[in-house]
């Protein structure tokens, strides 16, 4: 039973609250509306959601509540990104630093390495860590485990980091944040490595990386600056297009000539870009595959963000689009789909770019069959 990332929008009980949602998958599957899960996150008429302070600040009386607990009460995030995914920069509040060795296990590990191998585990506790820190004095009085405990998560109200997620990667740069709030004082800026949706708390998106100040942590409703990598965003948004464009042409070429044939999921990564297909599809078939591809990118077709609900699936002809079972989905959702005008609808919460020529010379670089599947491998140039 294959899964469906749906991307869904609702109003909330505020009179301007909408609801939006996406699947922090490292794959994105598509098309098959028989499984799906959903998760949620809030925006406000196209701004962050203006959180209250006195859910995650302490009050004179209590104690202060632990890194945990502040974490607990953090609102969703709003996925600028979703909305515009040419917004580079943006001014948010922090919601939540937490140091990454208090990180509930399940999101630890939602953080890996190059090989798949998680990073390294929480520091030893301080006696054991006093210990290692004199057995290496040769290292100028720090030791692997406390390099290990400068990184944190910070969350924000708002973000224009894309999560890994959707079979895209993870968005990678920089928060940055006034240490005293005067324009002549000097930055205190973490650089931001991985991000991730929560995998404990629903809508909350993580922003994994170290401050570059050692020492120094962003208190919570701080104003910080984003800003993201825009080479490796224009990179992964053209991928994103071309492996839909490539997913399209598929369908057009031979789609009805392959027993069984369905779009199953798909990779954007650089080095793995990949879309995969139910049904056997032979190596005769890319050069035609190849040609439909260049037809699309040629017609600079527009690629357009739109929400449907199930009538505008079903007025369109594309039925077999709807999601049957989305958990916790309420009446009057909408699924955010990626419309390449002329071509194909995908539900998809990734970025994009505005046309198919965007995406600059795709190629299809090889069609391999396995257990009754076939995966169409390429690149973009």
């Amino acid at each position: 039973m294959f899964k469906l990332a749906a991307f869904v929008a609702k109003r909330a009980t505020s009179t301007t609250a909408k609801r939006i949602a996406t699947r922090a998958s490292p794959i994105q599957t598509i098309r098959s509306p028989r499984s799906i899960v959903s998760v949620r996150s809030i925006y406000i008429s196209n701004r962050p959601t203006a959180t209250t302070c006195s859910a995650i600040m302490a009050s004179s009386s209590p104690p202060p509540p632990t890194a945990a607990e502040t974490a607990t009460e953090a609102p969703d995030t709003h996925l600028a990104f979703h909305h515009d995914a040419k917004l580079y920069k943006l001014v948010t509040k922090v919601v939540a630093v937490i140091p990454f060795s208090q990180l509930e296990e399940a999101n630890r590990g939602l953080f890996v390495k190059n090989a798949g191998a998680p990073l390294p585990s929480p520091p030893p506790p301080a006696a054991a860590a006093a210990a290692a820190a004199a057995a290496n004095a040769d290292k100028g009085g720090k030791n692997d485990e406390d390099m290990v405990d400068d990184h944190h998560v910070v969350v924000t109200e708002a973000t224009i980091f894309h999560p890994q997620g959707g079979g895209q990667p993870s968005d990678v740069g920089v928060m940055t944040a006034s240490t005293t709030g005067g324009e002549a004082e000097p930055e205190l800026v973490f650089d931001v490595e991985s991000v991730r949706m929560d995998a404990v708390q629903e809508g909350r998106v993580l922003h994994y990386g170290r401050f570059r100040q050692p020492g120094t942590i962003l208190p919570v409703h701080t104003a910080v600056t984003q800003a993201i990598d825009i080479p490796k965003r224009t990179l992964y948004s053209r991928l994103h297009t071309a492996g839909h464009v490539l997913g399209a042409a598929v369908r057009a070429t031979c789609a009805s000539s392959i027993a069984g044939f369905d779009e199953l999921k798909a990779s954007h990564f650089p080095d793995a870009a990949a879309c995969e297909f139910a049904g056997l599809i032979a190596g005769t078939w890319k050069e035609e595959i190849q040609k439909q591809v260049d037809k699309y990118i040629e017609a600079d077709l527009q690629v357009v963000v739109e929400w449907w609900d199930e009538d505008e699936f079903r007025k369109r002809g594309l039925e077999r689009l709807i999601p049957q079972n989305v958990n916790g989905k309420r009446g009057g959702e909408k699924l955010r789909v990626v419309n390449i005008v002329g071509a194909e609808v995908y539900p998809c919460g990734g970025t994009h770019v505005d046309s198919t020529r965007g995406c600059g010379e795709t190629k299809v670089k090889k069609i391999s069959r396995s257990k009754g599947q076939s995966r169409v491998s390429y690149t973009v140039v």
